[in-house]
């Protein structure tokens, strides 16, 4: 079982929907826009807050709850 199976895909799309949120006033064009309305922009949001590219603490789901997510499917 992958972690990300256990609760850690829900963290995901809270994430993404909560960057949708924060970016509903931006215009359709704008390229830090969010938003879920066709397949590729629903791709990009996905990797986008996924991406741990700005350290160990970035992107979402964070590090420490991947890790503790991980020992449940070891300790289960």
């Amino acid at each position: 079982m992958m972690p990300l199976d256990c609760s850690v895909n829900e963290d995901l799309d809270c994430g993404v929907h909560w960057h949708i949120t924060l970016t509903t006033l931006l215009e359709t064009n704008d390229s830090q826009k969010f938003s879920l309305a066709v397949p590729k922009e629903t791709a990009c949001s996905y990797i986008c807050v996924f991406d741990p590219a700005f350290g160990p603490d970035a992107g979402v789901p964070c590090l420490q709850h991947i890790l503790q997510d991980s020992k449940k499917v070891v300790s289960n």
